[in-house]
């Protein structure tokens, strides 16, 4: 009896030394501390980044200064010598129902072309229902670039493609009454409709903005190069009581070619004779430029002259805007160098956790930056791999101190 009850104690202390083992090994598991940061995906730019001043040779468009001003070209655009940039007209209903004209004889016109015969006889509606498709995208991808000019541009097709489908798949039959209606309303409209007050033409061919800030006097491009440090910053900070020119409706540019003068750290990688890429806080293009000078400002600061021979809407937008030049960029997992270790044969690497093992990997540096390096992103399962555990803490023959 005595040995029966002593294997049932010695079974049931047994069974309770299993389960706090096996306790143990799950909690050292789950809870032991060791210091790790885990292998991200990190992209470092050493790009430069300031605000310039953009300089180009310019003349003011002005006119009476009483009216309302509708432009008929949008900024950047080339115009000859002649051309009527801009009407004047007394109010802005006026403007309105100019616009609403326009509109009336582009859906009329829209309409009248759905109509045609033929136009419908050989379209599948699946073909017109993709074509739209694709319009829309790419008119919400102009949308999020701000580009109007393309939107409306792909609004206006998009309502094409669709009256011709409505006749296509009968959810109508004929436009006729709409067209007749649309018609009515630009007859009583053009009669209403006042002409313009004043016409604004373009006095030498060049390039048009609609806007005058009061430098185009004061700054030109064979100018600027003497300005000095303090003087670009005035501008840039606005420090300069530059007013705008009276009754002004614009200016032109003389080319498409432009200076732009920055303020910044010095740096060895810009100087003068080499061509660089530079980005714009409103835009997402990128454009070429190139490094006209470097002069010393003082106080480890330089004064940069950049040229840029490309012309566009964002580039016209303000005179002075944030640039960034653009540099190469690196992209790799990210390493804290107190963690960088060497194996037995001198190589360069790191210790991961895997599981309750600790491994050596090898990691293939492609930039050093000051308290870290970035390791190729790779899937050789010898190297630091993304998500891996970085140990931080030191290792002697395998574990962790």
């Amino acid at each position: 009896m005595r040995s029966s009850a002593t294997i049932k104690v010695m079974t049931v202390l047994l069974s309770l030394f299993v389960v706090v083992m096996v306790a143990y090994q799950v909690y050292y598991h789950f809870n032991e501390k060791r210091d790790t940061v885990e292998a991200e995906l990190y992209t470092y730019n050493d790009n430069v980044t300031a605000r310039g001043v953009f300089v180009r040779d310019e003349n003011v468009i002005t006119y009476s200064g009483d009216g309302v001003l509708e432009y008929n070209y949008a900024d950047a655009s080339k115009v000859s010598v002649g051309s009527t940039v801009a009407n004047v007209y007394a109010s802005e209903e006026d403007i309105l129902n100019v616009n609403r004209i326009e509109q009336l004889e582009n859906r009329i016109a829209e309409l009248e072309r759905a109509e045609q015969p033929g136009t419908t006889d050989y379209i599948q509606p699946e073909s017109l229902k993709s074509q739209i498709d694709a319009k829309y995208k790419l008119l919400i991808s102009a949308s999020i670039d701000n580009d109007f000019d393309t939107v409306k541009k792909y609004e206006s097709e998009i309502s094409q493609i669709m009256s011709i489908y409505n006749l296509v798949t009968n959810a109508t039959d004929s436009y006729d009454s709409v067209i007749a209606s649309l018609k009515k309303e630009l007859k009583d409209l053009k009669k209403s409709v006042k002409k313009p007050k004043e016409k604004i033409d373009a006095s030498e061919t060049g390039y048009f903005v609609s806007y005058a800030d009061g430098y185009e006097a004061i700054l030109n491009k064979e100018k600027c190069v003497n300005l000095n440090k303090q003087q670009i910053v005035d501008i840039i900070e606005g420090n300069d009581s530059v007013a705008k020119p009276p009754n002004s409706a614009g200016k032109l540019l003389k080319d498409y070619s432009c200076k732009i003068l920055m303020v910044i750290d010095n740096d060895e990688r810009v100087v003068s004779g080499i061509e660089l890429k530079a980005m714009l806080s409103a835009s997402k293009e990128t454009y070429n430029v190139y490094v006209e000078s470097v002069k010393d400002a003082g106080d480890g600061q330089s004064i940069v002259i950049l040229t840029c021979d490309s012309l566009d809407s964002a580039l016209v937008s303000e005179r002075v805007q944030r640039i960034e030049l653009v540099f190469d960029d690196y992209t790799g997992l990210k390493v804290p160098r107190e963690a960088i270790r060497f194996n037995s044969k001198k190589e360069k690497g790191v210790y991961v956790i895997l599981g309750q093992d600790v491994q050596f990997k090898k990691i293939d540096i492609v930039y050093e930056g000051e308290d870290y390096v970035l390791s190729k992103n790779t899937s050789n399962e010898d190297y630091l791999l993304l998500y891996d555990q970085i140990l931080l803490e030191a290792v002697k023959n395998g574990n962790s101190e």
